[in-house]
């Protein structure tokens, strides 16, 4: 649902807009959920790994519905909602750092191939910014040796890629740099987003 201080566009307006050809605005949350766990049905995952919990929506999402989520929340104030949030959760672990730095920690210690949603980028007031402000990239090198052979990465916001805005590598570069850590892997779209399949 669509709050005032939500990062999220309105249903109507996402759905306006990529009918229009306005196609900085991005696909609904809900929608983008639904991508992730055709995913996690399709290529039999277990362990859901997510870089940016912002509010824990897609946290919980997937609380439901995968046997483990790691969740990587930079911003101290949104790391210590979603602690509250997930208090009674067993199978939601939180950890409090730069994606860059803990997604690959986490994909390494996982005993089967995990879903890794790339979402962690700073996205204005009330979000943190780590060491760059769209990871996802150098993220991609960090899981090259580490991530399992089955894992599947999603890169969110491939829109965003090549649009120019501040921050966000061309769209030729992300591609390039997965292919170069996962050589043998389908690399494709998504919605609004590239998927890996290692």
């Amino acid at each position: 649902m669509h709050t005032r201080d939500s990062l999220e566009p309105p249903r109507w307006l996402s759905t306006y807009g990529w009918l229009q050809g306005q196609h900085l605005i991005g696909a609904t949350a809900i929608a983008k959920r639904r991508h992730l766990l055709g995913l996690l049905n399709t290529r039999g995952h277990r362990i859901f790994v997510e870089a940016g919990t912002y509010k824990g929506k897609t946290t919980a999402f997937f609380a439901q519905r995968a046997e483990q989520v790691y969740s990587v929340e930079l911003h101290g104030g949104l790391f210590a909602a979603a602690q509250k949030q997930f208090a009674g959760s067993p199978n939601v672990t939180l950890v409090h750092g730069d994606s860059l730095v803990e997604i690959p920690k986490i994909v390494a210690g996982c005993s089967t191939p995990p879903l890794v949603f790339l979402d962690g980028h700073f996205s204005g007031p009330g979000t943190a910014e780590g060491e760059v402000m769209e990871p996802a990239q150098l993220t991609l090198g960090q899981l090259a040796g580490v991530a399992l052979a089955g894992t599947t990465v999603v890169i969110d916001d491939l829109r965003l890629f090549g649009s120019g805005l501040a921050g966000f590598p061309q769209l030729d570069s992300i591609t390039a740099a997965a292919r170069e850590a996962f050589p043998d892997a389908v690399i494709r779209t998504g919605l609004d987003s590239i998927v890996i399949e290692a």
